[in-house]
């Protein structure tokens, strides 16, 4: 049995290769046909929908796809098959069947098939919802993939008596006593082997041309190898078994097989008379009609009826993005965890790459860009009791190198040793500064110090004062303290603690006369961006909400990774972004609820359930808030599917374009 499920399987391949000509002629036709409807439709749904289009990389999207691109895709699938199927048992009879012909017949049989196939699909879907609550564990996970493996055998039985319906046979008498052989080849071999070949790309190319153009050509494929299988497993014969053969079925030969000469018969009603027919013009036509197909979406892109957003992506990105820049004219500049890219293109898909300086992980040390783009200044500390520390190494980052220095925290040995949080900038005459945040019972003792160079031997060192601390803060985590110069050279150090913030700023250069304020930031766990102002409005974002000061917006959203989170504010708008879990595309099933003994499986994998208690999801979908002082917008932008682990960075430029960095891509988005 399993030689002949092998066998079958194999030379319904033989069979789709050896009709490819023919194949194209009438798949070709239906291929654009569905195409375009797809299109059509997305467009309407488009212009309709109250979820925001988006075209990313040249294609059109939607947030989420309309439930009647199933059925339809469904419904050209079937119609493709069953004309394809008679055209290939046509040529492995040596007729040349007329591509409309086929077309014609399968749209007639085609409510009858459709009926049987929906029947079957929701049964199926009916037995799994009842088993799927059966008990837990890898039990449930048996009797699922029995439901589904009755199911697909059944359908495979339905479709092989597609040929039957428009050539002769009883449907279930062509499979009945070999359904293996028969329905599992084409189970096998139209089903099985193109999902395994299918896993072994998934993720090999994103949402891209070459993604699109691959999925088309996949398809033409799979529908061809399925009809070669279904036309080898219609006309195979096999020894006579009087006991399978029904009376009332005239067109069987005995032992439940066709009856070869009724086959011809019919297939001559369906055939050309004169083979030397222009199947080769039929064939560059049905080419030219699925180009065109193809480029549609593209068309609709670049017309952009709905003034949709536009993604660009660069899967090219930095595997640790610390900060990020759009200064103003120029492109993005971007501090990693080992040195700097600074960016030829608004997506960075060009950049000049300079590695050096301290490396920089999980919230431990500070980066900062100045304001012209054209320095990056990278600092944490190091070092000791014993050999003279803590120090500040830090790394002054340009286009031509990262040249490393240390500066010791302490001005002599004299001094209390001790660690404080860290904050790093540039000013305008590319001076550095950094603020150290020393913890006391009750206070911050803030210092901040002034290098005009790298390495430079006197650093300038100015007292801050103190602020207030949280007697419960016990935050170290350099992330809770920021560090900015403006354009005048004042330095601004703003210090986290608990849902407040204290700002402490000085004159330029020399530091003098220190002042300070008390901001509001919002809950201790949100991503936060400090003002540019001393007691201005901070900015900070937790699952649902964005704070402004103390003004609360509406940032709807579902759960979202651990780590994940990203502020900025520009010209009077603010922008948040996150990744939020989402389900991964394609078939999945999940078997009981969170917990050590439930099994999801998506797609032809299979996860534990537990991972969703640990906060690990398949997949995500990064998500943009543009708001204003009143409200926000949500833009869903692209998915991807790998454990989240770090936080993104994101800039704003002047015209309102965001990029956003994530360790695998980088995004820019147009409006």
């Amino acid at each position: 049995m399993l030689l002949s499920l092998i066998g079958n399987t194999a030379a319904g391949y033989r069979t789709a290769l050896t009709s490819a000509r023919q194949l194209l002629t009438v798949l070709l036709p239906i291929l654009a046909a569905a195409l375009l409807t797809l299109t059509l439709l997305d467009v309407l749904a488009g212009r309709v929908s109250d979820a925001e289009t988006i075209i990313v990389n040249g294609m059109l999207e939607l947030p989420e796809a309309g439930w009647w691109r199933l059925p339809v895709i469904a419904a050209f699938w079937l119609v493709a098959l069953s004309a394809a199927t008679l055209v290939a048992i046509g040529d492995e009879r040596g007729y040349a069947v007329r591509p409309h012909r086929a077309i014609l017949a399968a749209l007639r049989h085609f409510p009858v098939v459709a009926a049987g196939f929906v029947a079957i699909v929701g049964l199926t879907g009916l037995a799994l919802w009842m088993v799927s609550g059966i008990g837990s564990g890898y039990f449930s996970l048996a009797l699922v993939l029995a439901v589904l493996l009755t199911g697909a055998l059944t359908a495979g039985r339905l479709l092989i008596g597609i040929a039957a319906h428009q050539l002769g046979g009883s449907d279930w008498a062509l499979t009945r006593g070999r359904v293996v052989p028969t329905a599992g080849a084409f189970l096998l071999g139209g089903i099985v082997i193109p999902l395994l070949v299918s896993s072994l790309g998934d993720g090999l190319v994103g949402r891209t041309w070459a993604a699109w153009i691959t999925g088309v050509i996949a398809s033409l494929l799979v529908v061809a190898v399925q009809a070669g299988t279904l036309a080898y497993v219609y006309l195979l014969q096999r020894p006579a078994s009087p006991s399978l053969l029904p009376s009332a079925s005239l067109s069987l030969s005995q032992g439940g097989s066709v009856d070869l000469a009724a086959v011809d018969a019919r297939l001559a009603d369906y055939s050309d008379p004169d083979p030397g027919s222009p199947s080769r013009l039929l064939t560059w036509a049905g080419v030219a009609a699925v180009v065109l197909a193809v480029l549609a979406p593209g068309g609709v892109a670049l017309a952009n009826p709905f003034g949709a957003p536009v993604l660009r992506t660069n899967d090219h990105s930095t595997s640790g993005p610390v900060a990020v820049a759009w200064p103003t004219g120029q492109h993005p500049v971007i501090a990693t965890m080992s040195g700097a890219w600074f960016c030829e293109t608004d997506l960075c898909d060009r950049f000049v790459d300079q590695n050096g300086g301290p490396s920089m992980w999980s919230g431990r040390g500070a980066a900062g860009i100045s304001a012209d783009g054209n320095t990056v200044v990278k600092a944490t500390l190091s070092g000791g009791l014993d050999n003279g520390g803590p120090f500040i190494h830090y790394a002054r980052c340009t286009r031509s190198g990262c040249p490393e220095a240390y500066i010791p925290v302490r001005r002599s040995a004299r001094e209390k040793f001790e660690w404080a949080q860290l904050g790093a900038a540039v000013a305008p005459d590319q001076a550095l500064w950094f603020v150290l945040a020393a913890a006391q019972d009750k206070t911050f003792r803030i210092s901040f110090i002034r290098c005009p160079q790298i390495g430079c031997k006197t650093p300038q060192r100015y007292d801050g004062g103190t602020v207030e601390r949280l007697p419960a803060d016990d935050a170290t985590d350099d992330s809770q303290i920021q560090l900015t110069v403006g354009a005048d050279g004042r330095p601004l150090a703003t210090v986290r603690t608990g849902s407040e913030a204290s700002q402490v700023t000085c004159e330029p250069v020399t530091c003098a006369k220190p002042r300070s304020a008390q901001i509001w930031v919002g809950d201790p766990g949100s991503v936060w961006a400090a003002p540019a102002t001393l007691g201005g409005l901070a900015l900070s974002y937790e699952q649902g909400m964005l704070r402004v000061g103390e003004n609360i917006l509406n940032a709807v959203g579902g759960p979202q990774a651990p780590e994940t989170g990203a502020v900025v504010a520009r010209d009077g708008v603010y922008y948040a972004t996150a990744a939020e879990k989402t389900t991964k595309p394609g078939f999945h099933v999940t078997i009981g609820g969170p917990g050590a003994d439930s099994v999801s499986a998506f797609d032809s994998s299979f996860d534990s359930g537990a991972e969703d208690q640990a906060g690990v999801a398949d997949y995500w979908q990064q998500v943009l808030w543009r708001c204003s002082e009143l409200a926000c917008t949500r833009q869903p932008l692209d998915t991807f599917g790998f454990a989240y682990s770090e936080h993104e960075v994101m800039a704003a430029s002047d015209d309102g374009r965001v990029l956003i960095v994530r360790q695998d891509r980088m995004l820019l988005l147009t409006r």
